[in-house]
């Protein structure tokens, strides 16, 4: 798994849209059900489409400060 910087992380994706759902009041991302997304990681889409969450195009990194 490889890592990246908070800030990294939030510029590649602070265009992106997600698939996402609500419940309880919190946004839950498709991504994260599919690859159960732990602590202090986050999930990139290999080819910047936040709508793809197909397995091969998801991206497990760890964050870093």
């Amino acid at each position: 798994m490889r890592t990246m910087t908070i800030d990294q992380y939030n510029k590649l994706t602070q265009r992106m849209t997600y698939a996402s759902s609500e419940a309880k009041g919190k946004i839950i991302f498709m991504h994260d059900v599919i690859l159960s997304t732990p602590p202090n990681c986050a999930v990139i889409h290999k080819n910047g489409n936040g709508l793809d969450n197909r397995r091969e195009n998801l991206e497990l990194v760890k964050l870093i400060d």
